[in-house]
């Protein structure tokens, strides 16, 4: 499996984060790998003609988040996704929440560009080590 199998949806809601996130993933060599939906809704259409998104990213720093993360259920297609929730530092509720509801891995939010391309890189290397079956 290779770098250009890492596919990634950010699925937003309403932090408006997802401008910063996209320069950060272009920046650290992911360019087109990265697209930004709103809803599970946007986030299921865009699989189409494009190949099913790997990793599916979701920004839980407000309520908005978890309610997306919630509204997910209805959608089983999207929950065979390797999905990720991006918490604010020692949100140990969201944290917690977010499991409850499904995500397979919580992270820290990366909010300085330093931070965004490091995550990126190493999304991409965790990547690679996956094991495409597993999906």
């Amino acid at each position: 499996m290779g770098r250009s199998d890492l596919h990634l949806l950010f699925l937003e809601g309403d932090s408006g984060y997802g401008p910063t996130l996209s320069a950060a993933a272009q920046a650290a060599g992911l360019d087109g790998r990265l697209r930004l939906v709103r809803t599970p809704q946007e986030a299921l259409d865009s699989d189409t003609g494009w190949g099913a998104p790997a990793i599916l990213l979701i920004d839980l720093s407000n309520g908005s988040g978890l309610a997306l993360l919630e509204h997910l259920k209805q959608f089983p297609e999207l929950r065979k996704r390797v999905t990720i929730g991006l918490v604010p530092p020692r949100d140990g509720a969201t944290t917690a929440r977010a499991y409850e509801l499904g995500v397979r891995s919580c992270l820290e939010r990366p909010d300085t560009p330093e931070e965004q391309m490091e995550f990126f890189r190493s999304l991409r290397q965790y990547w690679e080590l996956n094991e495409p079956n597993n999906l």
